[in-house]
């Protein structure tokens, strides 16, 4: 909610001010800052630098898991899933849900909706913005694999969280599709 610049140059001042060796928190945290506000490539490219800097096999996890988010987010989910395989990361339990995320944009259905079971409570803390665009993924997880009570418990949490006008269009499909898989053709056309 700080204005956008005063805030960017503050992180980016940070950055700069700290010795070579000391830069990855600072970094991640300007990361952080963009992915927040929907910049995922400027987050993507801060980490190209933190992950340039370390030396193969010593690369920071949460570098690591944040570079899978910004990469799935803008498209490029296998990426992410390189990211994730990373020996680094291991089974962190905030890895599976962004693997979750990167196997629904990769279109691989069972194993986003697997995941995305296993991490229900993670979800709900996420930022709020992340947490629409997640549970949009696993909507669509579970009707891809006609778990229609998953998906409708999911439309319901997005009734919860709200809906941002940019989302509308994408959501009123989703529960058109859930409508006619449940039979309520009716529905499923106003939708």
């Amino acid at each position: 909610e700080a204005n956008f610049l005063t805030r960017e140059d503050a992180l980016v001042d940070a950055a700069a001010a700290v010795e070579a060796d000391q830069r990855t928190p600072a970094r991640i945290d300007l990361a952080r800052f963009y992915l927040a506000r929907g910049m995922y490539p400027e987050a993507k490219a801060v980490l190209d630098l933190v992950l340039a800097d370390a030396k193969p096999g010593s690369e920071d996890p949460v570098a690591l898991i944040v570079h899978s988010v910004a990469s799935a987010l803008m498209g490029r989910p296998a990426r992410a899933l390189k990211d994730l395989a990373s020996p680094a990361i291991g089974s962190n339990y905030d890895s599976q849900l962004w693997k979750a995320l990167a196997y629904a944009r990769t279109g691989k259905w069972v194993e986003a909706r697997e995941k995305f079971k296993n991490v229900e409570f993670a979800i709900t803390s996420l930022p709020i913005d992340l947490q629409r665009i997640v549970t949009v993924d696993a909507m669509r997880a579970s009707l891809e694999v006609r778990d229609y009570p998953g998906a409708a418990k999911r439309a319901s949490e997005l009734e919860v969280t709200g809906l941002p006008a940019e989302l509308k269009p994408a959501i009123s499909v989703l529960r058109g599709r859930l409508a006619e898989a449940l039979g309520h053709d009716k529905d499923a056309l106003d939708e």
